[in-house]
This record gives structure tokens, C-alpha cells and sequence, in this order.
């Protein structure tokens, strides 16, 4: 019993001890994940309309609304200022919110999610208890 005990303290460590000295993969960011999803947009909006970019690379108005009602949102007037709305589900309920975001709370929230994406793509270290891990 008490080679038994030995023979698996030797085995795990030598487990531990291979998984910690092991090279970690180089993962490559995608020029797709790399992109600001305000390029995506603007790559959606030239797609699907037939304006063309004003000069110095920007997307006209029109063209910014066309592809954010491909997305599901409706434009809507209030004080002045544009906003694109549209009905969510809510997670626990059959019930839907109405969610309306202004443009610059939009490119906010896409470049948001860019960058957890980015950051969830990123490689990681592995968590070694015995010896010191490469990252």
C-alpha cells in the first residue's frame, strides 16, 4: 500500500512537472479578430449599400443607418439626436426590453466586445502549483 502511495506522488509530480516545462502554442491574432468592429461595420455598410465613403475613409449617415437597420434596429428622433432601438430578450423571463443606444454607445459597446474577444483569443500560461510556470 505504501509503494502504491509513492509510486502515485512520483507519477503526479513528474505529471506536474512535464505540463509546467511543456512549450505553450503560439496563438496568431486574425486580421479578423485584430479589426475594430467599426471597420466591420463600415465593411457591412459598403456591402450591402451603394454609397460610397465621404472622403477621408468615414461612412455617410445614411449608409451608418442602413447597416444598423440590417442589424435589427430601428432609428428613432429624440431631442435632436439619433438613436437606434430595437427589443431584447431578457435572460430568465419571455419578456422583451426595449434598448435604444446613440451611435457613439454603439461603437462603444463594438469596440468593447473587439477587445474581449481580443482578450479571450490571447494565449495563457498554465496554472502550476510545484514549480514556476512560463508564460
Amino acid at each position: 500500500m505504501k509503494r502504491a502511495a509513492t509510486f502515485l506522488l512520483m507519477l503526479s509530480t513528474a505529471m506536474v512537472f512535464a505540463a509546467c516545462t511543456a512549450p505553450q502554442p503560439k496563438v496568431a491574432a486574425s486580421s479578423a479578430t485584430a479589426a475594430p468592429a467599426t471597420k466591420e461595420l463600415q465593411r457591412t455598410a459598403l456591402a450591402n449599400t451603394a454609397a460610397a465613403p465621404a472622403p477621408g475613409g468615414a461612412l455617410s449617415p445614411e449608409a451608418i443607418m442602413q447597416a444598423r437597420v440590417k442589424q435589427g434596429y430601428r432609428p428613432v428622433q429624440k431631442d435632436g439626436q439619433t438613436l437606434y432601438c430595437r427589443r431584447e430578450s431578457q435572460t430568465g423571463t419571455n419578456f422583451e426590453k426595449k434598448i435604444c443606444l446613440t451611435e457613439s454607445q454603439m461603437e462603444d459597446n463594438e469596440k468593447h466586445a473587439a477587445m474581449m474577444q481580443n482578450d479571450m483569443n490571447r494565449p495563457r500560461g498554465t496554472n502550476c502549483v510545484v514549480y514556476k510556470c512560463q508564460e
